[in-house]
Order: structure tokens, then C-alpha cells, then sequence
């Protein structure tokens, strides 16, 4: 039984680490491929919020497309984040990966929010 113990402790401490609310299947990018995808683009989730994504780095959230805009400026790393600091000071990083056809972000939490629709910037 001891030796079960040290065995069940040493293959949990050996796995590689998950990132939370990662999926089997998910595909991340690298910070220029992300950049890629979220360049010009706006995001639709499935509530009916939008991030728009310039390609100037300026961003804006909205709850709703006739609400006022949280705005900011976003960056993408190597662990296929996308990074927001907002004019208010507030700053957040998501993760946005591939989930068979279709974008999903993650929060630092383990949320996820499957994209509805990627559209051009008007």
C-alpha cells in the first residue's frame, strides 16, 4: 500500500501541467499566429458581446453592441493569450484557442466562451 502511495504521488507530481479550463482537443497558437487570427477582426460570443480587435493593438468590449465600450489596448504572447490593459487601469489575459472549428477564450479561471462569429472590423 506505502509503495502504491509513492507511486500515485510521483506519476500526479510527474504529469505534465494542464492549464485550466483546457479541453482534450484544443489547440493553442503562438503570439503571431494569435495576432493573426484577432488583427482587424471582431469577436461575437454567443451572449451577444463583442471584442474588437485592431490592428492598430486598440481595443473595445462591449456587453452589448448599443452599450458604451470598454477600451484598451491588447497584445499576444506564446502561450496563446491575448493580453487587454484597459484606459481605467484594469488589465486581464485570456487564453484563445481552436476547439474543432471554432475560436473559444478561456479565462484565467477556467471559463469558457465559444465564439459565435469572427467579422472584419467595419
Amino acid at each position: 500500500m506505502r509503495l502504491w502511495s509513492l507511486f500515485l504521488i510521483f506519476a500526479v507530481s510527474a504529469a505534465p501541467a494542464v492549464a485550466q479550463g483546457s479541453r482534450v482537443g484544443d489547440v493553442t497558437m503562438g503570439a503571431a499566429d494569435l495576432a493573426a487570427v484577432l488583427a482587424g477582426q471582431t469577436l461575437e460570443f454567443f451572449d451577444g458581446s463583442l471584442a474588437r480587435y485592431a490592428e492598430d493593438s486598440s481595443y473595445q468590449y462591449r456587453y452589448r453592441p448599443e452599450d458604451p465600450p470598454f477600451v484598451g489596448t491588447w497584445d499576444t504572447n506564446e502561450e496563446s493569450e491575448v493580453c487587454v490593459v484597459f484606459d481605467n487601469g484594469f488589465s486581464r489575459c485570456d487564453r484563445i484557442v481552436r476547439s474543432a472549428e471554432r475560436l473559444v477564450l478561456i479565462t484565467e479561471d477556467g471559463l469558457r466562451f465559444p465564439v459565435r462569429a469572427l467579422r472584419p472590423n467595419s
